[in-house]
């Protein structure tokens, strides 16, 4: 859920090389029966891994693991001297030869299928923290199935040392240094599984993991594990649109497996709010592992909306989170200390839980209210006067922009709560309260005040994420940051208003005429953007948004016109349809290739089919999945 700054141009360089290095993701050749599985395609993967792990593993759709993120285990079959492997090299038409699902639907194991000559492979992963809290394992099964009326002979091909791959269930027929085989006989329709595991994370040896237990068994108990874990939060247990319910669930873990435990330099403990799921250094596979100011302030808020008030509280009061949300970070994302204030009202809200807000907490969360001030500009007659300053919260050259000033109206009325809540025991807060609504109203009025002068500027009876003639929208073009990233990333039209805040004005008086507006100018001129699709936050017209499509229509269930209320189940639905890997989404894909020259049915779009509880993913074109 995260975006930086020049990002297109940052991921074609990556894939370029990618491409350039494919072969070097396999194992070197080697004088065995079955080579191992082609090399993976970088642009569709998901996260493995266990909840506080710093880094994670990442499957792909033919089932290939990076336990490293620098080098991929591919999975290959010979039978009668014919090698198969999964084809992952096009992304045209890879949904047709390759099936990727989740176990059960949701949870994080997932599970790929592919033809190999007369007979079908199954890859299945997970992952599982083992041997008392010291080590996550990776556990894989591959299963090959045998729908013929006689035995087939095959071999099995692992590009990876059994030291590495350690095998649980079979002896290798066959070692290289980097690779091993496994003879099997798969009788007429019967199956043949054999079962691996490898480290991930912690201290683990060969020995210690093949004696920890087999697959089933921590199959069962990562499952329960998880179930466990959602149990005691907000689940809806059934909607009337099939799916989004699993959808729910597989996100849910998704972001606590993305959130990390790390030193904080001080003998405690981080929880980081990270925006994905972790890489070394020097990785070639996805470097994306960053605390961002304005983005950890909203995984907080999403945890404690959800009832899990322990992780919240734990985010919260890290050292990393009081440290780099609260001031603006190098982009600058100007919307950062706004955002940081509104999860403590938040939590204070939903528990009534004052034992966090020490006497440092407080001053910290003071500090932060009037840094809010100081980014205000100053400067009488300026038309300006009164916003927040020029910003790159969108990764824009810097602009005036209303979520900046959406995030302050937010941000500044949850200080007043707070203040309010603490003036019953120090009545010095009631000023502060005071202090912060007046501010919240003068930046109300000096936004009121740039929304109209901007509207009658253009005569377009709306407005969008630009309170100035920026770039960031070139000629009034539409892509993914005309509109629905404002609303996402202050979080003010729908959450602001579950968390009581009253603030009105021309933003909200506008709403539905500048959503109108934007679905009229993504039409004009960004027709390969589909209905129910915000856009790709990079790549303009020729891109669809994927990631952002929740967060940006869920805040339309603030409006007052009941066609664009329903816009919050639609965009979800089109997720659900359109999946970069099983229940995960790119952050910003072009536009794939069209399906017999029609520019709006690309062809990694399945259709209008109802989504089911188990359904494949879709695969897009250059793409990065997000996680949290």
């Amino acid at each position: 859920m995260s975006h930086r700054p020049k990002r297109s141009a940052a991921l074609a360089a990556a894939a370029a090389v990618l491409a350039a290095g494919l072969t070097a993701l396999a194992p070197a050749p080697r004088a065995l029966a079955a080579p191992p599985a082609a090399s993976p395609n970088p642009l569709h993967y998901l996260y493995l891994g266990w909840e506080g792990d710093t880094s994670k593993p990442l499957t792909f759709p033919g089932g290939a693991v990076s336990l490293d993120h620098k080098k991929a285990i591919g999975y290959g079959l010979t039978i009668g001297g014919t090698t198969y492997a999964p084809d992952e090299t096009e992304n045209t038409g890879l949904r047709d030869r390759i099936s990727w699902t989740l176990a059960e639907g949701y949870l994080p194991s997932p599970v790929s299928t592919w033809n190999a000559g007369p007979v079908k492979v199954t890859v299945q992963h997970f992952a599982h923290r083992v041997l008392d809290d010291s080590a996550t394992a990776v556990y894989t099964r591959v299963t090959v199935t045998n729908p013929t009326a006689t035995t087939q002979q095959a071999t099995l091909g692992v590009g990876a040392a059994p030291s590495t791959e350690i095998p649980l269930t079979a002896k290798p027929s066959g070692t290289g240094t980097d690779s091993a085989d496994y003879a099997l006989s798969i009788p007429a329709g019967k199956s043949v599984s054999t079962d691996f595991v490898a480290r991930s994370a912690g201290t683990a040896d060969a020995a210690q993991l093949t004696g920890a237990g087999g697959f089933n068994a921590h199959y069962s108990a990562m499952a329960a594990y998880w179930k466990g874990r959602l149990a005691q939060t907000a689940v809806p247990a059934s909607l009337p649109e099939e799916g989004l319910a699993t959808m729910y669930k597989a996100e849910q873990i998704i972001s606590w497996m993305t959130t990390a435990k790390t030193p904080d330099g001080q003998g405690g403990t981080n929880h980081e709010l990270r925006s994905s799921g972790g890489a070394p250094a020097n990785a070639p596979f996805h470097g994306y592992d960053v605390v961002y100011s304005h983005d950890a302030p909203d995984i907080a808020a999403q945890y404690i909306r959800e009832g899990d008030f322990d992780l919240a509280k734990k985010a919260l009061t890290s050292r990393i989170y009081l440290d780099r949300s609260s001031v603006p970070d190098h982009h600058p994302y100007l919307d950062a200390p706004s955002k940081f204030l509104y999860p403590y009202a938040l939590y204070l809200r939903y528990t009534g839980d004052q034992s966090i807000f020490t006497p440092a907490l407080k001053a910290k969360i003071k500090a932060t209210a009037h840094l809010v001030q100081d980014l205000r500009v100053s400067e009488s007659g300026s038309p300006y006067d009164g916003l927040i300053k020029e910003s790159a919260t969108f990764d824009n050259s810097p602009s005036h922009l209303a979520v900046d000033n959406m995030a302050a109206l937010y941000g500044l009325t949850s200080y007043a709560d707070l203040a309010a809540s603490w003036s019953a025991a120090d009545a010095s807060w009631q000023s502060e309260r005071t202090w912060a609504l007046g501010q919240a109203d003068s930046v109300g009025a000096a936004l009121d005040r740039a929304l109209t002068a901007r509207m009658d500027a253009t005569g377009s009876g709306g407005y969008n994420a630009c309170l100035d003639a920026c770039p960031l929208l070139g000629n009034g073009n539409y892509q993914g940051n005309w509109l629905g990233t404002t609303f996402m990333m202050s979080s003010l039209p729908w959450d602001g208003r579950l968390a009581g805040v009253e603030a009105g004005g021309v933003w909200k008086d506008k709403l539905d005429a500048s959503v109108r507006l934007a679905f009229s100018q993504r039409a004009r001129t960004a027709p390969a953007i589909p209905a129910h699709s915000w856009g790709a936050w990079t790549n303009g017209a020729n891109g669809y948004g994927t990631v952002y499509n929740g967060g940006a229509g869920s805040q339309l269930l603030a409006s007052d016109d009941p066609e664009l209320r329903t816009e919050a189940v639609a965009d979800l639905r089109w997720l659900l349809d359109n999946q970069t890997a099983p229940m995960q989404w790119a952050r910003a894909s072009p536009r794939a290739a069209a399906a017999r020259g029609t520019r709006t049915s690309p062809t990694w779009r399945r259709g209008d089919s109802a989504p089911t509880a188990r359904r494949s993913w879709r695969p897009t074109s250059p793409s990065r999945a997000a996680a949290a």
